[in-house]
């Protein structure tokens, strides 16, 4: 099935109440994560096998009988990216900005673990969650909002401690006031986060309306719900300061689980699908 279809069928699986919606994060990440690389799409093309284009390490030349030109490079990771060190005047701005080579229309700034990650995110919420927030001009995740009500401290509760038997459970420390490490802590808030562990905000570079879907397949919007947007360059950086967790980008958490010893066995099999949770919605937090 060509992924467009395959895409269609998954939000008719979304749309229909009566239906099962269980694998619904495995299906819409199959085709996304079967993308090719650069490199793979350029060596499939008939141009390419004909032979006027060469891939020699990181740059594509022409070439005929008596000629051999450079025509583009590849650039990965961080060299990708030009702006390093500039911060833009606005006093608001607390973050380094950086410009993808060859792409005038998007700006990207680092997260807390240094990945390149879209400047504006956007998240979804219900009407009364709108208007919750309106009130309290407060957003963050339950487990802050739980600490912060029964607690007499008036300092904003961390977000990345063990805190309780889920905690404990992802990490397998006992100590419920050690820290999480970047990675237990995003994978403790997308795989429990419909609940009390929920320790952030899901948001999306994704700008779509209605496109951010829960592992149910559910929007996490109402009909009379919004989409907030927001300028990630405006969070300031530091110990006490909101943590960005990029999980889907080159270099996120989905890159580092397999690798990591620090979390739970039973989190990285195959008990929860992770990966497939975080690539369906081009997620972070």
């Amino acid at each position: 099935m060509k992924k467009a279809k395959l895409f269609e069928a998954i939000k008719r699986r979304m749309t229909d109440e009566s239906d099962d919606k269980k694998g619904i994060s495995s299906d819409y990440a199959k085709p996304l994560k079967a993308l090719y690389d650069e490199r793979r799409l350029l060596m499939e093309t008939e141009v390419y096998k004909s032979k006027p284009l060469m891939l020699r390490k990181d740059h594509v030349y022409y070439s005929n009988w008596d000629m051999s030109l450079r025509i583009a490079s590849i650039h990965e990771g961080v060299d990708a990216y030009d702006g390093g060190q500039v911060k833009e005047d606005s006093e608001e701005i607390q973050r380094d900005t950086f410009k993808k080579k060859g792409d005038i229309d998007n700006n990207y700034i680092k997260d807390s673990r240094g990945v390149i990650t879209r400047r504006f995110a956007y998240v979804e919420k219900s009407y009364w969650q709108f208007m919750d927030f309106l009130a309290t001009n407060n957003m963050e995740g339950r487990f802050q909002t739980f600490k912060r009500t029964t607690s007499e401290s008036s300092e904003r509760p961390k977000a990345n401690v063990v805190g309780g038997n889920t905690g404990k459970k992802v990490s397998g420390n006992t100590n419920m006031e050690a820290d999480l490490s970047p990675t237990q802590l995003g994978v403790l808030h997308q795989h429990y986060g419909s609940g009390g562990q929920q320790r952030g905000l899901s948001l999306s570079s994704s700008n779509k309306i209605g496109e951010i879907i829960g592992n149910t397949g559910e929007s996490f919007r109402t009909d009379e719900g919004v989409r907030i947007k927001i300028d990630l360059a405006k969070v300031p950086e530091g110990d006490r300061e909101p943590i960005l967790l990029n999980h889907y980008s080159l270099g996120g958490i989905r890159n580092k689980i397999a690798e990591d010893s620090d979390i739970d066995e039973e989190e990285q099999g195959t008990n929860y699908g992770y990966e497939d949770s975080v690539t369906k919605t081009e997620n972070f937090i």
